[in-house]
């Protein structure tokens, strides 16, 4: 286990933890001055009394760099990249939800090429991208969500193998981020689920049940005409069907209506 402890200045220094304190740069160029260090093998005396002190800030593009390079910054682009990826999905067309997701999860494998990866948490990022996709379309009553959203979870923390804190994402930010994209994810799925058991409403099966009105009388076996959505279609009743009547469409056969008689609603 990993014990973390803090220390003052003075602590540190009895300690043996630090060679020196000094209050300022300057004071610390001339305290070093004549030291004795080893590079490479070889014994070097440092002259930094009188040393030009040249500053180097790092670009704006490597602040950028720097930044996505953390870990709860590769696993945020890692999460909002599946986000847009699966509406996607779920929502073919979409496209701004997918590009960003692409854009994001680019980032985010990015970071990952950079920071130390266990392969192990990358494979469980990876089997609960799955699972959430399944969910979307298999209904499991969102089993393959929590399987997923757990999946997530213990991926997240394998994810980075170094021992350094700095360098392993929040558990918080984990369990948020799993709790989040679960339950969009299970949002998702449930209206894929309402939407295959919509009634069609477009082609021959979205005139099915359809009222319309007959603008040509319909005589038992003999073809008339009726309006529906504005068009007018050839239909055929087993009964004769005045003109004005109301009818209500119970077949489709090609460009013909089958047609029975509805009383005034």
């Amino acid at each position: 286990m990993t014990e973390s402890r803090s220390f003052s200045a003075e602590e540190a220094l009895e300690a043996g933890l630090v060679d020196l304190v000094a209050p300022s740069l300057q004071s610390l160029l001339v305290e070093l001055d004549g030291r004795v260090v080893e590079k490479r093998g070889e014994e070097k005396t440092l002259r930094t009394r009188d040393a030009t002190v040249r500053r180097v800030e790092m670009s704006a593009f490597q602040r950028i760099r720097s930044t996505i390079a953390h870990p709860n910054i590769a696993i945020l682009l890692m999460s909002l990249g599946s986000i847009g990826l699966i509406f996607e999905i779920t929502h073919p067309g979409a496209i701004f939800p997918g590009v960003v997701g692409a854009i994001c999860l680019i980032l985010g494998l990015w970071a990952m090429s950079v920071l130390p990866i266990n392969y192990a948490g990358l494979a469980l990022l990876l089997l609960a991208g799955v699972l959430w996709v399944l969910e979307i379309k298999i209904p499991s009553f969102g089993m393959l969500t929590l399987a997923g959203a757990i999946s997530f979870c213990l991926g997240a923390m394998m994810l980075f193998r170094d021992a350094d804190p700095a360098l392993r994402a929040s558990l918080n930010l984990i369990v948020a981020i799993g709790i989040t994209v679960g339950l969009v994810t299970l949002g998702l799925g449930r209206l894929a689920l309402k939407a295959q058991f919509r009634r069609v409403a477009t082609g021959s099966e979205g005139l099915l049940d359809e009222l319309g009105l007959v603008s040509s009388g319909i005589a038992a076996g003999a073809p008339g005409k009726v309006r529906l959505h504005g068009e007018i279609w050839n239909a055929e009743a087993d009964v004769a069907v005045a003109e004005g009547d109301r009818v209500r469409v119970v077949q489709v056969d090609g460009m013909t209506l089958r047609v029975e008689p509805v009383g005034d609603t």
